[in-house]
């Protein structure tokens, strides 16, 4: 009894030493990633990527003159936030861009396949 006793607490022991030092992989973002032009844009002409958790899946969209380009990828998160606010500001929701009908526009989220964007939101 008193050698059971032992060996499961060497194996505790052993297999908590284990699973600290063991590196795990870190989890992933799933997001769509490609460059898609024209009109008639699905979520399904993209094709699914996996980033890093310390990125941001990003939706790049232009319009310009009627002439719809959806670019999406993976992003380093910080630099998207900071981005997505300076570009959707000046060249997505502001007055000059609607008037000369030619909208940039850039939106960052961090959770699965969320860059599914198919159009330009509403502005916040």
């Amino acid at each position: 009894m008193k050698y059971l006793l032992i060996t499961a607490m060497v194996l505790a022991f052993a297999f908590a030493v284990y699973t600290q030092d063991t590196p795990r992989p870190r989890p992933t973002l799933t997001c769509y990633v490609g460059r898609v032009e024209g009109d008639d844009i699905e979520v399904d002409d993209f094709k699914m990527e996996n980033c890093s958790r310390k990125m941001s899946c990003q939706t790049k969209i232009e319009l310009n003159n009627g002439k719809w380009i959806f670019e999406k990828s993976c992003h380093e998160s910080k630099a998207c936030s900071q981005q997505q606010d300076v570009v959707n500001e000046f060249q997505c929701y502001s007055g000059i861009a609607q008037r000369n009908k030619v909208r940039n526009c850039l939106f960052c989220c961090r959770t699965n396949l969320c860059n599914n964007l198919t159009s330009i939101p509403k502005p916040p």
